[in-house]
């Protein structure tokens, strides 16, 4: 989604919002004010506050339902330059895709240039963290497996910037 130059935060949020209406999605108060906060937040990690460019918000609405925003920003207004979506703390979170088997969970990530011995895996509870680093800045996306069977990390592999981890 693509607005104007120079609109303030809260006119563009207003726009995305009449958006998520046409497609029968509706924000309480509480969640846009979230959102606008998260906003703020995404263009403080960026440094500046722009007037105009290119933003890109991608919005994922959770199993408890409450929805994510993650914003991507271009300063020379070209879509294609948006490097990356960020969460609200300033980490980018990677494309990651979870393979539910009969006898095995497969989670895959894609972390574009990522250094290999900055890769940290984590899993506390029923959260699994992925982290790393690569020159666009700090990937981070946490992953709740209390859906999922109950599982043990079997293996993980890291081949041209796709992570897999194996459970079984």
């Amino acid at each position: 989604m693509s607005f104007g130059q120079g609109l303030p935060f809260d006119r563009i949020f207003e726009m995305i919002k009449e958006q998520m209406k046409k497609a029968g999605i509706e924000l309480s108060e509480e969640e846009f004010a979230r959102a606008m906060k998260e906003l703020q937040n995404f263009s403080q990690n960026l440094g500046e506050t722009p007037q105009s460019g290119f933003f890109s918000t991608r919005i994922e609405i959770g199993p408890d339902g409450i929805p994510k925003f993650q914003f991507g920003f271009s300063s020379d207004g070209d879509p294609q330059n948006v490097k990356a979506h960020m969460d609200a703390e300033g980490y980018i979170e990677p494309y990651v895709e979870v393979m539910n088997y009969k006898d095995s969970t497969i989670i895959v990530a894609e972390l574009p240039d990522a250094v290999e011995d900055s890769l940290r895996i984590t899993q506390k509870g029923d959260t699994l963290e992925i982290y790393a680093v690569s020159h666009f800045g700090e990937f981070r996306k946490a992953i709740d497996m209390s859906k999922l069977a109950r599982r043990k990390m079997k293996s993980q592999s890291f081949k041209n910037n796709i992570l897999e981890i194996k459970f079984v």
